[in-house]
């Protein structure tokens, strides 16, 4: 058992302080004399509400209540009402400062405005809710979507690049001064000199065949093999020439990033 001169600790501190200053046996009441105030249990959690404040909600409900009228004056002046505290709270705190809180969704607190003969008030606060949250969205999307955009453009241009690296050029063609070009969409030319047909070209790197020049030539510059020793995919001789499969992990991180934003500016009420 703690010895009751023990030090407490900072969030037990503030707990006690939360408890004070919510407790209604704790409430200063003698602070302003000539402001009435109300005391609520709902749903276990205390409330206060001055008279100023009351005329401020406008509700028909705690008017009539405060005012007896209907209702019966409690023995221990503390009112209880059974309503969603949470939303409570919302409307309470939009009364006071203009702000509805994300702590309540709509549908529990319309329930509540209505219980309250509040309707309308909620209501044009839910809509000013709503704007905010689109216009949240919108900036969600514009400072988000074209990254988003230019990461996946980037992704396929490097895809397509890394697709075509993966087949084999094997034909040739001739430009008209029987000086030759690759015909297979890179344009290279493998060697600066002139060829006719049958002349000598190059040799297979893997199984030595002597490759003569023809249109179709049967020899790919990449791997630089015959077409009896190439793969289904080429791998360039050169291995600095190798384009590597894109990564795409850069576009998952930035549709991650645009998805978390997107559902954070959902849940965003203020």
């Amino acid at each position: 058992m703690s010895n009751t001169n023990d030090p407490i600790s900072q969030e037990e501190a503030a707990f006690l302080s939360r408890e004070e200053a919510t407790s209604p046996s704790n409430l200063n009441l003698e602070a302003s004399p000539d402001i009435e105030i109300f005391l609520l249990n709902v749903r276990g959690v205390p409330f206060a509400i001055d008279a100023h404040h009351l005329t401020i909600m406008s509700s028909s409900f705690l008017t009539n209540l405060f005012q007896n009228i209907n209702f019966a004056v409690p023995s221990d002046g503390v009112y209880q009402i059974d309503i969603d505290a949470e939303a409570f709270s919302a409307i309470l705190h939009h009364s006071r400062f203009g702000i509805l809180s994300e702590t309540s969704d709509n549908e529990t607190l319309l329930a509540t405005a209505d219980f309250l003969d509040m309707t309308d008030r909620v209501l044009e606060a839910i809509s000013s809710r709503v704007g905010r949250l689109r216009d949240s969205l919108d900036h969600a999307v514009n400072s988000i979507a074209p990254h988003l955009t230019q990461t996946a453009e980037n992704y396929i241009r490097r895809r397509e690049e890394f697709e075509s690296s993966q087949k084999h050029h094997n034909k040739r063609k001739d430009d008209g001064a029987r000086r030759i070009y690759c015909d297979s969409g890179c344009g290279c030319r493998d060697f600066d000199m002139s060829f006719a047909v049958g002349d000598k070209y190059t040799t297979c790197t893997r199984c030595k065949k002597q490759i003569t020049y023809q249109p179709n030539l049967g020899w790919c510059h990449k791997c630089k093999r015959c077409l009896s020793c190439q793969g289904r995919t080429c791998t360039p001789f050169d291995e600095d020439e190798e384009l590597k499969e894109p990564d795409t992990r850069a576009v998952s991180r930035n549709l991650r990033e645009f998805v978390s934003t997107m559902s954070a500016a959902w849940l965003l009420r203020k």
